[in-house]
């Protein structure tokens, strides 16, 4: 996700987004 929501979606995908990467 972005920076912002990268925080929101990384709840459920830590894997996937962590700091906001994608």
């Amino acid at each position: 996700g972005t920076l912002a929501s990268g925080v929101l979606v990384s709840q459920s995908y830590k894997q996937h987004d962590i700091g906001g990467m994608d």
